[in-house]
């Protein structure tokens, strides 16, 4: 039989022990009902977002969404980061916007990446809207440019095949660009 000291030991134990079970299965639920569900109910019902996912990775928030095909990437970004910024504090949560390219794109893309990087570095946006014009009739392809105080945002379409590329501004040199 247990002595008197040995059972209050084990009643300590127990209780913390279940102390921390209620704590962390309070804290899951409340990660998923109280912010992963309603963001991502949110970001789903916008018009051009066909699928969302919603991660805890360490501090913050990987946001993964794939778009539908869109007439301004400017503007669906921006709603999209106005939605997240009313959840989020704007370190809280990583962005990633998926598209839907083709080989071609890639391939397009790739042998474009100087260009792009040149034209932010340099902030020579008339200069790339040209290099885009005249790489993109050359393969065919329809392409969209924007530019504010943020951010590049570029669209190429190859028919049913669609590649948008944002670009921080204040990190053109740290390599981050949302694909």
């Amino acid at each position: 039989m247990m002595k008197k000291g040995e059972f209050r030991i084990a009643i300590v134990i127990l209780t913390v022990i279940f102390t921390v079970a209620i704590l962390f299965g309070g804290y899951s639920a409340y990660k998923v009902y109280a912010i992963e569900k309603p963001v991502k109910a949110q970001l789903s019902s916008l018009q051009s977002v066909s699928h969302v996912t919603v991660d805890k990775e360490k501090k913050t928030y990987g946001i993964s969404m794939k778009l539908e095909s869109v007439d301004n990437l400017q503007s669906v970004y921006n709603h999209i980061e106005k939605v997240l910024n009313q959840r989020f504090a704007e370190d809280a949560y990583d962005l990633q916007i998926i598209d839907n390219r083709n080989e071609k794109l890639d391939d397009f893309y790739a042998k474009l990446q100087p260009v792009i990087q040149q034209a932010a570095a340099q902030s020579e946006f008339v200069w790339l809207d040209e290099q885009l014009s005249k790489k993109c009739s050359e393969m065919q392809l329809v392409y969209d440019l924007w530019v504010d105080e943020q951010r590049i945002y570029i669209q190429i379409h190859d028919g049913e095949h669609y590649l948008y590329v944002i670009i921080n501004r204040s990190d053109i040199n740290s390599n981050s660009i949302t694909r």
